[in-house]
């Protein structure tokens, strides 16, 4: 690790800093035996459960964290609390810098936001910002889309940044904020668009301003304002759309206007608001959406106050569900449910308050997520974990490729659904479960793992919210949404249950509210939407029964969330319809087309993304047109096509769905190109590729989803067994883990630092049967653990020695200040905040929880006379920690500092522990400016 400290003749600068990190220690391994035929693999987005491996990507049922906590605060998709030491935390969505860690990292765990040693008392989270008051009154601000937002009146801040002393208590909006001094005085900043800051105009604000006095509470919503004055009046501004103000109206206000009286608490949400009187009642004003007032409607809405529950101490309002905490402490939910914020286990609306915990002490409603904390400071999360809000470590990402399933055929990827059929013609599904679309006449949110839902099935094709099978005598049947008409029954009743929609089917395609299916005849036959003439009869008028649209058809296909169709013909040639406003139909224009038009001669297969087509001739050769933004056409550009180019060559099987591509070679290869946000292409990252990429060997089956993937390796008889499965690990102590290989198929193993589970940090990857020996810095706590996925056969048996070594030097320092607990080690990080790393602190001598000031640490002197440039600084006697001098005349290039006289003092207390080191360089007449710096390198 090198860090860098010097300064310019004649004025002292700060140059470099920069350091590396160490790795986290090995504790453990695991991996699970495996022998099958036909396996299904999948990666991408498991959100919805799509890849079957029981994960949804919400929590419907509270799960306890695993840090404590006092107070919890929910913006739209961060989370904050409080420990009980006083330290506020973060987790979730950090776009805008939210979660103050100087970044704009996303984070699923959580992070310390406060400096060591400050007490935080409340805090409040918005939709792109946080809030939160110490113990001395001060008031700091982090994010916001501007400035603002948290009342900087400059750009977004990444790290806090004081905003106002004597603060008692804050709120956060949207894109607003609003807070209450000690003496009463409400002040606001930020969005104005409603008039929720309550200036009596629409305009921003971009500095706090004092807006209301005798000011006992306040609550801000998505949109609207409202506060308490200590009279018991309630006062309210903003949007008032569905009467969210409660002055019976519909119409926005500008200033705060009185609207009741008797009021001791209120909270302020998306379109409704709920009201606490002295009496313990409560009251909601706004919208019913959802049930979230919970007066037993969920459409409408009230303009005034109605009476929603008893007995209530506390209230919150998320964005569309509601909380409310009872005398007793026990915690009450209603509303929206949709990601299972409600924490009841499932995902269903409810309109009438319903229990779901006992001694609660903090809680708050988030966007889609909702926060607890007990008597005993357990910390438990519910719902959408899209930005790791829940801080549990599960994200909704796969980059690597999963087995699934055994024995299986086929499959379908749709937009939140998957279908595969197995070789004994049973249909499994997984993921969304609504209206039928696995198969098995049950609407249910969503299956978590594979379910099977059907027999006697030779294939099945799914896409946006229908689905369609194609049974083993030749029948196609349908299920789920019948919006435009896509099941072909006459009329826009959807279904639960599979209905019959043809007879005699040899090739079908669910398109997005669209059923595309060949006869056994060759003729092709379409129903549903119309809106960009995808079903090819010259009009853009929607079907709700089967027409005929071309004769000769040999098969079709198309794609589960775009409006274009392609056929192949008999002869091999190629044909589409819909949607060409990206020239996915290839034709040298960007017009959409209600008739089919020839696209290519001489092919074997096609497939449709949503907004490219790639398709595969006789040759082999692989060709594309269309969207690229993503790099899917797989031209090493993303630059878009209206005209088809060739790719590839040697292809066998192709793929497309969404913004990427898959093809598969006639060596059994499989290769990705296209939009990798979650994972899709299966290489290991979530990089874009607009080069085809190499995922796996051994593949006989290829499919692509809107954000997912599946494909099918055969005669995958390969078995593999850790030996040991978990062994615990001490300092210097050499571990041998063997992997025990046999058979035909083709397998690697992987091994990670990290969290179980977390999939992103693979650490080496074991490329044979050799014996390879790492060696990992045992300065943490996390372990590691073996996982399979498709690469080159390991052959029959490798061995990784791992060991531990001896803390370093500076891991010996850091751990040494045990208050550091929680906080990041690491040794450019800087935990109190005074603008020198731990390596920096480290290496002078200095305290990495106390700051500095840089007047004791290093200064710089010019000589009188001779040119001269001293550098005095502070710097440890440890032996590990080397000092090395360097000059420059122009701040690129440097060298060693010659002649150099270097003089040295003991420090003060006579500890012999730390020295001021002087070091002065005669300066050349002939160089106007001179630069002088000292290099520090620690183990």
């Amino acid at each position: 690790m090198k860090l860098q400290l010097g300064g310019s003749f004649p004025t002292p600068r700060v140059l470099a800093l920069s350091a590396l990190t160490t790795l986290a220690a090995f504790v453990s391994t695991a991996a699970p035996a495996h022998a099958a035929n036909n396996v299904l693999y999948g990666m991408g987005n498991r959100s919805s459960a799509t890849l079957g491996e029981g994960w949804t990507g919400y929590e419907p049922t509270a799960i306890a964290n695993e840090k404590s906590a006092t107070f919890v605060a929910a913006g739209d998709t961060h989370t904050l609390f409080i420990a009980p030491d006083g330290s506020l935390w973060g987790m979730g969505d950090n776009t805008y810098g939210q979660l103050g860690t100087g970044d704009t990292v996303h984070r699923h765990r959580p992070v310390q936001i406060s400096s060591i040693g400050v007490t935080v008392t409340s805090a409040a989270a918005g939709s792109s910002h946080s809030l939160y008051v110490t113990s001395d009154g001060s008031l700091y601000g982090i994010g916001g889309s501007t400035g603002a937002v948290i009342g900087t009146g400059v750009s977004t801040r990444t790290s806090p940044i004081l905003i106002a002393t004597n603060v008692a208590s804050v709120t956060a909006g949207t894109s607003f904020s609003a807070f209450l001094k000690t003496d009463g005085t409400l002040w606001v900043t930020g969005s104005n668009t409603y008039g929720q800051l309550g200036t009596g105009n629409t305009s921003t604000v971009n500095i706090p301003i004092q807006i209301a006095t005798d000011v006992a509470q306040v609550d801000a919503g998505d949109y609207h304002t409202l506060f308490v004055k200590t009279d018991g009046t309630l006062w309210a501004t903003g949007n008032n759309d569905d009467g969210e103000l409660g002055n019976g109206t519909t119409t926005d206000l500008l200033t705060f206007t009185q609207v009741a009286t008797g009021i001791s608490r209120c909270s302020a949400g998306g379109g409704y608001s709920l009201l606490l009187k002295s009496d313990g009642s409560v009251w909601g004003t706004g919208s019913h959406a959802t049930g979230v007032l919970g007066n037993g409607q969920s459409s409408g809405s009230s303009t005034t106050p109605v009476q929603v529950a008893t007995g209530v101490s506390r209230i919150s309002a998320g964005k569309m569900h509601s909380l409310i905490l009872k005398t007793d402490n026990t915690l009450w939910v209603t509303g929206n449910n949709t990601y299972g914020q409600l924490a009841k286990g499932d995902f269903g609306f409810r309109t009438t308050f319903t229990q779901i915990a006992t001694s609660v002490s903090s809680f708050a409603g988030g966007g889609l997520h909702t926060l607890y904390t007990t008597t005993a400071n357990t910390l438990y999360t519910a719902g959408d974990n899209a930005y790791g809000q829940l801080g549990t470590g599960a994200l909704g990402a796969c980059a690597f490729p999963i087995d699934l399933a055994t024995d299986v055929a086929s499959a379908s990827a749709g937009l939140h659904q998957s279908l595969f059929v197995k070789t004994d013609n049973t249909l499994w599904g997984m993921g969304s479960a609504s209206i039928g679309m696995l198969g098995d006449s049950l609407s249910t949110s969503y299956q978590a793992t594979a379910k099977q839902s059907n027999t006697a099935i030779a294939a099945a094709s799914t896409s946006q919210n229908h689905s369609l099978f194609l049974k083993t005598d030749a029948t196609l049947w349908g299920a789920g949404f019948n919006s435009n008409g896509q099941l072909g029954r006459g009329n826009t009743t959807s279904s639960t249950t599979p209905i019959l929609i043809s007879a005699d089917v040899q090739s079908f395609a669910a398109g997005a509210g669209t059923t595309y299916f060949v006869k056994t005849d060759n003729t092709l036959w379409a129903t549903g939407d119309n809106s960009s003439g995808q079903l090819g009869d010259t009009t853009t008028t929607d079907r709700l029964s089967p027409v005929q649209i071309a004769t000769g058809v040999a098969s079709v296909t198309t794609t589960a969330f775009g409006r274009h169709v392609l056929f192949l013909k008999t002869d091999g040639s190629l044909y589409g319809m819909g949607r060409n406003t990206n020239g996915q139909l290839g034709n040298g224009n960007n017009t959409n087309q209600s008739t089919p038009i020839l696209i290519a001669t001489s092919v074997a297969s096609a497939a449709a993304g949503d907004s490219h087509t790639v398709y595969l001739k006789f040759d082999g050769t692989l060709w594309a047109t269309g969207f690229n933004g993503y790099g899917q056409l797989g031209t090493g550009n993303t630059t878009s096509r209206n005209t088809a180019i060739q790719t590839a060559t040697g292809a066998s099987k192709i793929a497309a769905d969404g913004s990427h591509s898959l093809f598969v070679k006639t060596d059994g290869t499989l290769w990705a190109m296209g939009k990798n946000s979650f994972g899709q292409l299966g290489d290991g990252t979530r990089t874009d590729r607009s080069t085809p990429v190499q995922i796996a060997t051994g593949v006989i089956f290829v499919e692509a989803g809107y954000e997912h993937s599946f494909f099918i390796k055969s005669t995958d008889d390969h078995t593999f067994a850790a030996q040991p499965l978990s062994q615990p690990a001490t300092m210097n102590q050499l571990i041998s883990l063997t992997t025990i290989s046999s058979g035909t198929g083709s397998e690697s193993i992987r091994w990670y630092s990290g969290l179980r589970g977390d999939t992103t940090q693979p650490i080496l990857l074991l490329p044979s049967a050799n014996t390879p020996e790492f060696t990992f810095n045992a300065n943490g706590s996390s372990y590691s653990w073996m996982k399979r996925g498709p690469a080159a056969a390991i052959g029959a048996s490798a061995t990784a020695r791992v060991t531990l070594v001896a803390p370093t030097s500076f891991a010996t320092f850091i751990a040494a200040h045990t208050s550091l607990a929680g906080a990041d080690l690491t040794s450019t990080a800087d935990p109190d905040r005074d603008g020198l790393s731990n390596l920096l602190e480290y290496a002078f001598g200095t305290s990495p929880i106390q700051p500095q000031r840089h007047a004791d640490l290093a200064s710089m002197t010019t000589g009188s006379g001779t040119r001269k440039l001293s550098l005095a600084h502070r710097r440890s006697k440890n032996a590990a920690v080397t000092f090395s001098y360097e000059s420059s005349a122009d701040l690129v290039n440097w060298t060693p500092a010659t002649p150099l006289v270097i003089v040295t003092t003991a420090d003060a207390d006579g500890d012999n522990l730390i020295e001021v080191a002087t070091a002065t360089l005669n300066v050349n007449g002939s160089e106007p400016r001179q630069f002088l710096r000292v290099k520090i390198d620690a183990p």
